[in-house]
């Protein structure tokens, strides 16, 4: 299903996640408040009025999110999305060799930009404080996995 990525002055289509960051990357930066809804081609259409569905993050969705990421963010995220049901805490900061400090510094980061963006969408992780573990949704893992792989798909590409 193609990607439309609607701005104020243009509509461009893409067949892949990887070809909207490749063209996301070789364009300026923007503001939070140029970018415009972006959504699958098709996406809602039919749908009667009054029924409303819980918003859900999309690929172009967590590919802009991803873009806005720093590398310790996204290695934190990538990993916590291998084991979406529970990742343990103490596991995670052994798994990527960094202090607690440094984890919890990243994802509030991480929650203080998607509140402020992608205010309409469940957050991307969440923190069961009693059973110390990072949760989260198997949809989300799945996009943050996608997105990642195709992320080095294009590192390796520009090499």
């Amino acid at each position: 299903m193609p990607i439309v990525k609607r701005t104020v002055t243009e509509e461009v289509t893409f067949d892949t996640v990887t070809e909207l960051l490749a063209y996301e990357q070789s364009q300026p930066k923007l503001v939070a408040n140029d970018l415009v809804v972006d959504k699958f081609a098709g996406n809602g259409v039919g749908e009667e009025a009054g029924e409303e569905e819980e918003a859900a993050w999309t690929n172009v969705q967590m590919a802009q999110l991803w873009r806005l990421l720093n590398l310790s963010q996204r290695r934190i995220l990538t990993e916590i999305a291998t084991q979406p049901e529970g990742y343990d805490k103490k596991d995670l900061r052994n798994a990527l060799g960094v202090e607690f400090k440094d984890v919890m510094g990243a994802l509030g980061g991480l929650r203080n930009r998607t509140n402020r963006m992608f205010s309409e969408l469940p957050p991307v992780v969440t923190v069961d404080y009693d059973a110390y573990l990072y949760r989260m949704d198997s949809d989300i893992a799945e996009l943050v996995l996608t997105v990642a792989g195709q992320d080095r798909e294009l590192a390796k590409a520009k090499k």
